[in-house]
């Protein structure tokens, strides 16, 4: 009994110790480890558990929230609308703000619609005083925005589109593909491609950034003596600009935990055999132009793989020239980037993103779920009509526009950024670090000592009484001073309140609850005879 409980002590010390000092590693491997144990499983479920009791997901808002904002909706504009939901099988289910409901799948039940669910509004057609699709505005549910290139091909033409996304409306337009686009604002509008993707975007989007977390860098030929610590006091539109060796970048990035990093480089296509590796990471390099010096490509993998051992978000915005900010002109203007004071004071990442886009007319954001541990989000500038006149006349208008962009780079200092590539850390994982009390502990780790803790307390009478089996009480002879003696009981009393307590808690309060009616029916007796 005693051995076994000394190594279960011995093995809740070093997984307590493991869990304290992870391994330094660069980045997540995503190989499977030979170390892999049903020990680490069993972690991995109670982690699962632990997230989806405390912060579950968010419930997809129905058509009964719909309907509520078509309401809403119809009682401000004075226009009919409608609560749109379209299933896995493909049909559509209309419901009307008066309560009436209809569910259409044929071309024949479409075209009965609004005669069923909006009697006698006003408008005037060819079939009399009823409205048609064509002048309602449809309320969508976020879970038809996936329903699939079939059934949004077949997607009614309403008046107006709208989206119910987290309880707030948003304008939807439809794109090649058969597929939807919500506008966020006027400068950004977010590709819906998959459930997943979708609302990882919004929560990354909607997720606000303090000032104080958010820092420009400027790839330099020679780290200053702070090693890329140091404010520099010149600035993009009076934004600070953080220095960094560009031959150091990965050591700048990885020393910046929890932090959101934005670098002007250009992007340069570089994709590996595997087109799935890394979501479009392996191969692509930056290049950058430090204020003095030489043009330098680095690895875009290795930056990404830096802030992802950071847990830090990396934004890199793909400029040409890859001008660095802070540098001069060869008037001797100082280089900034367009918008940056506004960026900068963002509270949300959405806010950072909205400065830059309007630079270039707006930006279209597509997210991809990267296996790798990081959520990367593309904005880039929606493309033009390829074909025919209107296409030479775009193509002949975006060489205008990069030669222009070269120009202002040159002359007045101004960078600004055709396209923004950001390495975001996952929501999942950004609400596990918040929730650690100790820095480095997993959360999951934590509550859980916590509640062994707890659940300990209610048996440590009957713990005590074994933990002195396991380390007799020191006697003061045994120690060559008090002292001595004070310090070997106060480390015996560490030990068992942090380590064997909460180990041996619950089966001790359940020995304890067992053995406490035999105890007393023992007094009882000694009682009678006495």
């Amino acid at each position: 009994m005693v051995m076994w409980l000394r190594f279960l002590a011995l093995h809740v010390a070093t997984m307590m110790l493991t869990a304290a000092c992870p391994p330094a590693v660069a980045a997540p491997s995503t190989s499977p480890s030979t170390l892999a144990t049903a020990s680490d499983w069993t972690t991995n479920a109670i982690a699962d558990w632990i997230a989806a009791i405390l912060d579950p997901p968010p419930p997809d808002a129905g058509l009964e929230a719909a309907v509520v904002l078509a309401r809403q909706l119809a009682g401000t504009s004075k226009l009919p609308a409608v609560a749109v939901h379209v299933t896995p099988e493909g049909h559509f289910e209309f419901a009307a703000p008066n309560g009436a409901t209809y569910t259409a799948g044929t071309p024949a039940e479409l075209a009965r619609a609004a005669t069923i669910l909006l009697p006698a509004t006003g408008a005037e057609t060819t079939a009399g005083t009823v409205a048609s699709l064509s002048d309602v505005t449809a309320v969508l549910t976020t879970s038809s925005l996936f329903a699939g290139p079939d059934a949004l091909k077949r997607l009614p033409a309403f008046k107006a589109l709208m989206v119910l996304v987290d309880g707030s409306l948003y304008s939807a337009d439809r794109r090649p593909g058969s597929r939807l686009a919500v506008r966020l604002s006027k400068s950004l509008t977010l590709i819906a491609s998959d459930a997943g993707s979708f609302r990882e975007a919004i929560a990354q989007l909607k997720r606000p950034i303090p000032s104080r977390r958010l820092d420009v860098l400027s790839a330099v030929e020679t780290s200053p003596s702070s090693q890329a610590v140091a404010m520099s006091p010149a600035g993009t539109g009076g934004v600070p600009i953080m220095p960094a060796d560009v031959d150091r970048l990965s050591e700048a990035i990885a020393s910046h935990q929890r932090r959101t990093m934005l670098l002007v480089a250009r992007i340069e296509a570089k994709r590996a055999a595997d087109p799935a590796s890394a979501a479009g990471v392996a191969g692509d390099e930056l290049t950058i132009e430090p204020p003095s010096g030489r043009v330098r490509a680095v690895p875009l993998a290795d930056l990404v793989a830096a802030a992802r051992s950071a847990d830090a978000d990396f934004v890199v915005l793909d400029t040409d020239p890859p001008r660095q900010p802070g540098g001069r002109t060869w008037l001797y203007r100082g280089i900034s980037i367009t918008n940056a004071d506004r960026a900068v004071k963002a509270r949300s990442f959405a806010d950072v993103l909205g400065p830059l886009a309007e630079a270039r007319g707006g930006f279209d954001i597509e997210a991809v779920l990267d296996p790798s541990g990081s959520v990367r989000l593309d904005a880039f500038v929606p493309p033009q009509p390829s074909a025919g006149l209107a296409g030479r006349l775009s193509e002949w208008l975006g060489t205008a526009s990069e030669a222009a962009d070269a120009v202002s780079t040159e002359i007045a200092g101004s960078l600004k950024p055709r396209a923004v590539r950001a390495y975001l850390v996952p929501e999942q994982r950004r609400r596990e670090l918040a929730r650690r009390l100790i820095p480095g502990v997993p959360s999951h780790v934590q509550w859980v000592y916590a509640a062994m803790m707890i659940v300990g307390l209610a048996g440590w009478r009957t713990a005590r009484v074994w933990w002195r089996r396991v380390w007799p009480l020191e006697k003061p002879g045994e120690y060559a001073s008090r002292v001595g003696w004070l310090i070997a009981r106060g480390l015996r009393f560490a030990v068992f309140a942090f380590a064997f307590l909460p180990l041996a808690g619950l089966p001790a309060a359940v020995a304890g609850f067992l053995v406490k009616p035999r105890r007393e029916a023992g007094h009882a007796r000694r009682r009678n005879l006495k």
